[in-house]
């Protein structure tokens, strides 16, 4: 592990413990049982319910906009506002694998739609998904929306240098959540053994 992704790690859970006391102090029934389950039985929280962002979660996003993703890397996200937003970009390197190396990227959108862009270091678009989740109110996918919550996107390494994952979001009374893994895959059928 890096030492960048290890500083990340223990200044993500100093947050989520010290947000974890907060709320068990400040917690009634009432605040409980505002929570309900999703479609795939993950616990959400209506966006009544979550404060602005803290200065310790400005600090996680800075953290997380200084991290470089590469293969094997797994990559999240939550946003409790509500309208239209874009997650700081998530930067992906893959120099140490040979050129023409195969990428995917499972991504998962859970309930609250997201919109999953990949670009190359000269800001083309090299993999993209449509909007995706499931929502009954409507957006820029239509009136409501009911897609599979997980896709691939899929890319070969052409051009060296860095890539970058966009994901955008459209909450409307819940907070959101994604998540994506990345695999690297090498043709190794020209080798010689």
């Amino acid at each position: 592990m890096t030492y960048s992704k290890l500083c990340f790690l223990i200044l993500s859970l100093i947050v989520i413990e010290t947000s974890c006391k907060k709320n068990t102090e400040t917690q009634t029934d009432t605040y409980s049982q505002s929570w309900h389950l999703s479609k795939n039985n993950l616990s959400e929280k209506p966006l009544g319910l979550i404060s602005p962002p803290s200065s310790g979660q400005s600090l996680m996003s800075s953290a997380q906009t200084l991290t470089t993703y590469g293969c094997g890397a797994s990559l999240s996200g939550n946003y409790g506002g509500s309208g239209y937003y874009t997650y700081p970009a998530y930067s992906l390197n893959f120099s140490t694998s040979p050129q023409n190396t195969r990428i995917n990227i499972t991504v998962g959108s859970y309930d609250i739609p997201n919109r999953f862009t990949i670009y190359d270091s000269l800001g083309n678009t090299v993999a993209y998904t449509s909007w995706m989740g499931y929502v009954n109110y409507s957006g820029p996918w239509g009136s409501s929306l009911n897609t599979p919550e997980t896709q691939t996107l899929s890319f070969t390494t052409d051009v060296k240098g860095s890539y970058s994952l966009k994901v955008e979001t459209l909450t409307q009374g819940y907070s959101d959540s994604w998540t994506a893994n990345v695999a690297c895959i090498v043709d190794t059928s020209g080798f010689v053994a």
